[in-house]
């Protein structure tokens, strides 16, 4: 949007045409996007897309983003006993289910972050070099970021920025 705002105030018209589609619901998995997509392929054709779900550095500084972090999930089931237990009868002797899943979600990651499922960081290539200089060349934003959610401490692997945290797609070590 800012790109077609600088465009217009610099040049009065566009040499193309833009069409904008604002999603809401991504942070529920966009159950309606893929039928809207479907149902109304025509007005949507274009010769580019350009998806961007990213921040600005700061107020007044619009960014450039080359590249999203990916998403992983995992689905997992617990089966336990055939009903519901009174805890007066059964506690203690049964464990729990609930328990049981929150022990298990619990090693999926240690202390720092780190994920710790086997192979889940198998394939992951190395962030170039020029990619972490530029990263570098903006500063590592922790204080903004801090201040900005008012926490007093980042989580994360340490050693690396929070933007080089939430900005790369890969394990760091």
């Amino acid at each position: 949007m800012k790109a077609v705002e600088a465009m217009l105030k610099t040049e009065g018209t566009l040499p193309f045409n833009v069409k904008f589609l604002i999603e809401g619901e991504e942070e529920i998995g966009s159950p309606n996007l893929d039928a809207f997509v479907e149902n109304e392929k025509e007005r949507l054709a274009a010769d580019v897309l350009l998806i961007s779900d990213t921040p600005m550095l700061e107020a007044g500084k619009p960014a450039i983003c080359t590249g999203l972090r990916g998403l992983a999930a995992i689905e997992v089931r617990v089966k336990g006993t055939k009903g519901d237990l009174h805890s007066g009868l059964y506690g203690g002797a049964v464990q729990n289910s609930l328990h049981a899943l929150v022990q298990l979600i619990a090693t999926m990651r240690d202390d720092q972050g780190t994920i710790t499922v086997d192979g889940f960081y198998d394939g992951i290539e190395d962030v170039p070099a020029e990619e972490m200089e530029s990263i570098s060349a903006l500063g590592d934003g922790d204080v903004t970021m801090k201040e900005e959610l008012g926490v007093n401490e980042l989580f994360g692997e340490p050693g690396y920025t929070s933007r080089e945290r939430t900005w790369i797609s890969q394990h760091l070590n």
